[in-house]
């Protein structure tokens, strides 16, 4: 019950509750952007499988051995119906460009062997995803080219984490964010509870002792609050007693002044009747000293 009720357990469980969060959204962010994706895609992706693309280029091109040039742009023109997302273009054995699928694709119409050999090695494993295949087994009608964006090779999930990854950063910032507020909620509790005890203690009653003070929790300012009301039970008793105390006092010497001054005033009586007998010079001498002590006497009891 103590640990369960501490300011530490409970700020442990608030950073514990933090740093679990971290793993469990990212795991959901790639269920929600990735997983579900895949299951929701609406048919096939036809550029997400290279080595497909790959084969299926080849085959085209073997295809096209006794193939006319006319042949050859209309097939090509009908795979670029099919691919409309790659750009297809077609180089014959003398090195010019005989057709390219789009007015947008930066290729010269007169290819060197040193274009040809760069192309080649800026080709290969790059964006975009590229294919050459010579047109025919006799390799003598040049070589026709497929070129996809790698970004159209990716799947719907694969494409939704991609443009929403910043949201994965966005909730790790919502988890900080709150792990910062809620520790701020956390402390100012604290503080408002502490201060609530300071106000409690600069505050007197008639007796000049502090008021006792609710006690809302059972944690360490809870048994803070409990010592304190215990303290101001034992001063209130203390106070008690201490009152009784005097008034005890007051009473004993009141009563021993009375007793005192009984046998004074009948001494005093005594004395104002032996001054009016004869007495001697020395009997006159001790009747002033023993007037003497009784002012004395008189003095000490006042």
């Amino acid at each position: 019950m103590k640990r369960r009720n501490s300011l530490l357990s409970k700020y442990l469980m608030i950073i514990i509750t933090a740093i679990m969060l971290f793993p469990l959204s990212s795991i959901l962010f790639s269920l929600l952007f990735v997983s579900i994706a895949d299951l929701f895609t609406i048919g096939d992706n036809i550029y997400k499988d290279g080595t497909n693309l790959e084969k299926m280029w080849h085959h085209e091109a073997k295809a096209l051995q006794r193939a006319s040039d006319e042949q050859i742009i209309s097939k090509l023109s009908h795979l670029k119906k099919t691919y409309s997302k790659a750009d297809i273009f077609w180089v014959d054995s003398a090195g010019n460009t005989k057709f390219k699928s789009s007015e947008n694709i930066k290729i010269p119409n007169k290819w060197s062997p040193s274009y040809v050999v760069q192309f080649m090695k800026s080709s290969y494993d790059s964006d975009p995803f590229t294919v050459v295949a010579f047109v025919g087994e006799k390799k003598d009608k040049g070589f026709i080219v497929f070129q996809v964006p790698r970004s159209e090779m990716k799947n719907r999930g694969q494409k939704l984490r991609d443009e929403y990854d910043y949201l994965f950063f966005i909730i790790v910032m919502i988890i900080l964010m709150m792990f910062i507020f809620l520790s701020w909620i956390f402390f100012y509790r604290i503080r408002k509870r502490l201060l609530r005890l300071q106000k409690t203690i600069n505050v007197f009653t008639k007796n000049q002792i502090p008021s006792p003070i609710s006690i809302e929790k059972q944690d360490e300012i809870g048994q803070l609050e409990y010592a304190f009301n215990q303290m101001m039970v034992q001063l209130a008793e203390s106070k008690k007693r201490e009152k009784e105390e005097e008034e005890l006092r007051r009473q004993l010497i009141a009563n021993l002044s009375h007793d005192l001054r009984t046998p004074l005033t009948t001494i005093r009586g005594h004395a104002y009747r032996l001054r009016k007998e004869p007495l001697s010079p020395k009997g006159l001498e001790s009747l002033e000293l023993i007037d003497r002590k009784m002012n004395y006497l008189d003095q000490l009891i006042d």
